[in-house]
């Protein structure tokens, strides 16, 4: 699998425009991290911010690395310091909310079912070949409505489907009210952005990972 980042932006009509993505499979899971907490903060305002990501192993230890890199580095003129708010938390299994969103045989057929739904109606835009060739290959295996790659890999859509968890979040509601009385929400705050192996113009308000 791959570590995959896909930066979208909250269009003035609440429809969601992905701006890029990042994916690497040859990266380490601590440099990733740091690519991402650099691009945040130096890149992003963080009151106009919003991350997701999956609540699994792999997903604790890159929180772990994103966590381990803003605490060593805060005290930095130029830190890759995080502020914790812009993570999404979910209801997870444990009833707790805690950040990031747990995928499972219940909530997973939802999720896929929610973005096709947005996706074909255009409420989510991906203009992206590599997003539409894993989005040919990701079938409804089992016929139960939780869709996977029937071959190879399926990490950017699935990367892309927690758009679709984070719209349902209280934290994504209450940040689109928040933007929306905010008569400055439209201005550009990201700059373009380049190094290593990706580069990416983004004039968004929030990201999802």
């Amino acid at each position: 699998d791959s570590t995959v980042f896909v930066i979208s932006r909250v269009c003035p009509d609440s429809k969601i425009k992905v701006m890029g993505y990042f994916k690497s499979n040859t990266i380490r899971v601590e440099n990733c991290a740091l690519i991402l907490c650099r691009l945040i903060s130096s890149h992003i305002n963080q009151n106009r911010c919003l991350i997701s990501f999956e609540v699994n192993t792999y997903g604790q230890l890159f929180f772990k690395c994103i966590r381990d890199i803003s605490e060593q580095h805060s005290s930095l003129e130029h830190g890759d310091d995080i502020d914790y708010n812009i993570f999404i938390k979910y209801e997870n299994n444990e009833s707790a909310k805690i950040p990031g969103i747990k995928l499972t045989s219940k909530n997973k057929p939802v999720f896929c079912s929610l973005f096709k739904q947005e996706f074909e109606s255009g409420d989510i835009e991906f203009l992206s070949s590599e997003f539409f060739r894993e989005l040919e290959n990701f079938v409804d295996i089992k016929d139960n409505g939780s869709y996977a790659a029937r071959v190879g890999h399926d990490d950017i859509v699935m990367a892309s489907i927690q758009i679709s968890a984070a719209r349902q979040s209280d934290k994504f509601k209450f940040f689109i009210q928040e933007i929306s009385s905010d008569e400055t929400s439209d201005e550009p705050f990201v700059d373009l952005y380049s190094g290593g192996n990706y580069n990416m113009g983004l004039t968004g308000r929030w990201g999802i990972m």
